[in-house]
């Protein structure tokens, strides 16, 4: 028989591996490349040992991937079982093959900081065992034993790259631990395939948020995975500097929740809270019959320019009464109205892509308030935001808090990120202005002259202005 149509390290690397080190160190790092090809059965049954290398190095680190094909629901034939049966796959698990393949199990791969030496990775265990011992793992400083998972008792167990000399220290197993816990607790297959075969985690647990980790040289490490890392180590230099990350990929959480919709592929997902951004050049809105929102996002942002989109007739004359308005309050605003079809969804998203190109520079944001307009203009702005990681997207809700609105991004993929974002600290910078009326449910009724509006939401003196004609 033809061996499978993968090539993983059991057929084609380990006859070029000298030593059993060097097969275990290649083993662990690609560990799920033999799971996941296909006939993965079929290929180890029909495949023997490079002569030069250990048998039971072999045989241990084939027993480590026919459990996780096994776990990942691939039917495994009595007759190559009944080779590996008595064999230990995992480090600290006295458990042989036969009796592991019964029992609940999930893993994940962890990154280990070398220090001096060269970083490794090590395979995190959870395996359903009600016999579970308590304390820590045995070579793991805080790394617990055991955990409760719905009732039930699981084991944590590990096999290295290279078993240390002295115990692992730190905590950064603690978000691949609460993963593999959830995947567990839901019986989420798609999870733990991801879990199984995608994904390298670092970080803490700090119920909500996922804590930062010193990095080392973790990310020296060449794993063919994406990295799941946390967002308060995103700007730290190990990141902007290792090549593992943008050759592999990586996502970065802020909270467990996050986390969670990152390794499952679920939608949106809720990045935590942020302050109001500074420093933006542009802000576009739409315009319709609430103006607070428009008036409250320019005065929380005090943007360079302004473009106020309106998508009819009937709205021009409130687009033009806000630009009176705002540049009496912000007299060094620069402001432009244009029209937007609220009827023509490829029309109106390719006026706003001309409007809005990509940039290159990653510190140049433009905001788009999409409060106001109807679904198909909010549509419009989405599809262009989708390609434009510098475009960032605020809505105010009407039961929201004062000075909340909700940020959406795409940040390079197709996922959704939203924030929930705090204008509490920006607003500080319009101490005359009567917030409450801004924030006040309010139905739309026809506009009121610029003074009347001056007047309802401002306590400096008003300057008469200059109506459009």
């Amino acid at each position: 028989m033809a061996p499978a149509a993968h090539t993983p390290w059991l057929l084609a690397g380990a006859c070029d591996l000298s030593s059993p080190l060097l097969l275990r160190d290649y083993a662990v790092r690609t560990f799920g490349e033999l799971a996941a090809a296909t006939l993965p059965t079929e290929a180890a049954f029909y495949t023997g040992p490079s002569a030069s290398l250990s048998h039971t190095e072999w045989q241990r680190a084939l027993a480590e991937e026919l459990l996780l094909a096994h776990i990942l629901g691939a039917t495994l034939p009595h007759i190559i079982l009944k080779l590996f049966h008595h064999i230990l796959p995992l480090d600290t698990c006295p458990l042989p093959l036969d009796e592991l393949l019964g029992r609940r199990a999930a893993v994940t791969m962890i990154p280990l900081d070398g220090g001096t030496h060269a970083p490794s990775c090590a395979h995190l265990w959870l395996v359903e065992d009600p016999r579970a011992p308590r304390g820590t793992l045995p070579g793991w400083a805080s790394l617990p034993a055991a955990c409760e998972i719905r009732g039930s008792r699981f084991a944590i167990h590990t096999v290295c790259a290279r078993p240390p000399t002295s115990p692992i220290t730190g905590e950064s197993h603690q978000l691949a631990l609460w993963l593999l816990q959830r995947a567990l607790a839901e019986d989420y297959s798609n999870a733990i395939s991801a879990l199984a075969l995608k994904w390298i985690i670092t970080g803490k647990n700090n119920d909500p948020f996922v804590g930062p980790v010193d990095l080392g040289n973790k990310l020296r490490l060449h794993v063919p995975r994406r990295w799941l890392l946390p967002k308060t180590n995103k700007r730290t230099r190990p990141i902007r500097t290792a090549r593992a990350v943008l050759t592999n990929g990586a996502d970065f959480a802020e909270t467990l929740l996050s986390a969670w919709n990152i390794i499952t592929g679920a939608g949106a997902r809720f990045e935590g809270t942020m302050r109001w951004p500074r420093g933006v050049d542009t802000l576009h809105s739409f315009v319709s019959g609430a103006w607070q929102p428009v008036v409250a996002s320019v005065l929380l942002t005090r943007p360079r320019s302004l473009v106020l989109w309106y998508s009819g007739s009937d709205w021009l004359p409130y687009a033009r009464t806000l630009e009176d308005l705002l540049t009496t309050l912000l007299p060094n605003l620069s402001v432009t109205i244009s029209h937007i079809t609220s009827s023509n969804l490829v029309e109106a998203e390719h006026t706003l892509k001309e409007a809005l190109p990509p940039s290159s520079n990653d510190n140049t944001v433009t905001l788009f308030n999409i409060t106001q307009g109807n679904r198909l203009m909010g549509l419009a702005t989405l599809g262009v935001a989708l390609h434009n990681p510098n475009l960032w997207l605020i809505y105010r809700d009407l039961d929201a808090a004062p000075f909340h609105f909700t940020m959406i991004r795409y940040e390079h993929d197709n996922t959704p990120h939203t924030y929930l974002l705090d204008g509490t600290t920006a607003a500080q910078r319009s101490a005359n202005i009567l917030w409450d009326k801004l924030f006040t449910r309010i139905t739309p009724r026809p506009m009121e002259p610029c003074s009347e509006l001056l007047r309802s939401i401002t306590t400096a003196p008003v300057r008469n202005s200059s109506p459009h004609p």
